[in-house]
């Protein structure tokens, strides 16, 4: 039985890179949203995030695995991978791209990424705003309430009142496996 749970997970990841890659090659980047850049940040290095969520359902093993990464472009531009892939439910993978915010004049750690993130889950790619806490040793990803934005992305209706629940540690990036880290890009 776990076999056939290895066999599905493993035609699962793979039929999302083949829908990645043609979303890749065939489609235009959805844009970061317009927010007030800080000209004034420190230098940062890209980082990965990872956590791994052990249970158990009726006797078998059940295993969450989430990842993310931060990557600096030039500025106060980043863009990223996101890979949620949970035991039982729908996973959804994909890459955003966003900018750093002006965290109230706070320089180094934490401050705050907003970006668009394009994700495929349950065999549908959609566009999502993504807010993320950024420390020196984990990420914290917001969620809240959301609407769906002329554009076709569901954008958060508050950001000042999201739930910041979802927490990432900061690992070594060789150390992540490479099915977990995979860039499956998306675009619109």
């Amino acid at each position: 039985m776990t076999t056939n749970k290895n066999k599905i997970l493993i035609s699962v990841i793979v039929l999302a890179l083949v829908a990645g890659a043609i979303y890749f090659f065939t489609s235009k980047r959805v844009v970061a949203p317009v927010v007030v850049k800080d000209t004034n940040m420190v230098t940062r290095k890209d980082a990965c995030y990872f956590r791994e969520t052990r249970g158990e359902f009726e006797g078998a093993p059940l295993v969450d695995y989430a990842f993310a990464s931060v990557n600096y472009d030039s500025g106060d531009e980043v863009h990223g991978i996101i890979n949620l892939i949970p035991a039982e439910k729908d996973s959804m993978v994909g890459t955003y791209t966003g900018i750093v915010e002006n965290n109230e004049g706070m320089k180094g750690y934490p401050f705050r990424l907003n970006a668009i993130y394009a994700g495929l889950g349950e065999g549908v790619v959609s566009y999502q705003q993504e807010v993320i806490i950024v420390s020196e040793n984990d990420i914290k990803m917001g969620s809240g309430e959301r609407y769906l934005d002329t554009d076709g992305v569901y954008r958060f209706k508050d950001i000042s009142t999201l739930v910041y629940n979802n927490t990432l540690p900061k690992i070594d990036c060789a150390s992540v496996p490479e099915v977990l880290s995979a860039d499956y890009s998306i675009s619109k």
